[in-house]
């Protein structure tokens, strides 16, 4: 799930921060939860809960610091 993260992070255009266009923290959080929706509905199945508990502080703490993703939020 890391590994998909950061590919859509890099692959994601972002509104709010146009330097480097990347999406923010929130946004990303927001597309990784629509992904777990979307694969629970396709294929059945129950995501468990401690890898979608795990992504929060992997976007928010490592990628962020690696990629330097900013939490900026809309006025």
């Amino acid at each position: 799930m890391n590994q998909f993260a950061e590919n859509i992070t890099l692959n994601t255009k972002g509104k709010l921060n146009e330097e480097d266009e990347l999406p923010t923290e929130s946004s990303l959080r927001g597309v990784m939860r629509r992904f777990y929706n979307a694969w629970e509905r396709h294929y059945n199945l129950e995501m468990p809960l401690d890898i979608k508990r795990s992504m929060a502080p992997y976007i928010q703490g490592l990628l962020a610091e690696q990629l330097g993703l900013k939490d900026l939020h809309k006025d």
